[in-house]
């Protein structure tokens, strides 16, 4: 066999692996209160919570469609028990952001969610996530009007 061969073979069969392995670094729970701190400060939570809360909404007209013969009074009542379960359960163990932090561990190192931290404590940052909102409501709009435009209806 070639000697180069037997090179590739090792390099492959070896070292790469290990190579590969040493890039991951394990989610310790350091990072994992970092990932919940850069949710915050970053305001991912809230986006998360925006998106409950248009679903609750989902949900309340859809059976508010199907359901007219039920008062609006019930409607009223249900929309906000919905949404203090959602705000209640959203941070609790097990809840949405616990699921959401092996995502953020995925494609964000440990040193990359420390410096991300950093900049939404700045005043950019804090603008970026107070403003937020708002650009995603009138993207969403926007969005929503283009759609209508290029529908073959």
């Amino acid at each position: 066999m070639n000697r180069r061969l037997i090179y590739a073979i090792f390099f492959v069969v070896v070292l790469v692996p290990h190579l590969v392995a040493s890039e991951s670094e394990p989610l310790t729970a350091s990072k994992a209160a970092d990932i919940k701190k850069l949710m915050q400060v970053s305001g991912a939570a809230e986006i998360s919570m925006l998106f409950c809360n248009q679903m609750v909404d989902y949900v309340i007209n859809d059976t508010r469609s199907l359901q007219p013969d039920i008062p609006e009074e019930l409607f009223v009542i249900l929309q906000e028990e919905l949404m203090q379960l959602v705000h209640r359960e959203m941070w609790t163990p097990g809840g949405l952001m616990d699921r959401m932090v092996p995502i953020w561990d995925k494609y964000l190192s440990h040193q990359e969610i420390r410096e991300l931290i950093k900049f939404y404590e700045t005043p950019l940052g804090k603008k970026l996530v107070t403003e937020m909102p708002a650009m995603h409501r009138e993207g969403r709009l926007t969005g929503e009007k283009w759609g209508e435009e290029i529908s073959p209806a």
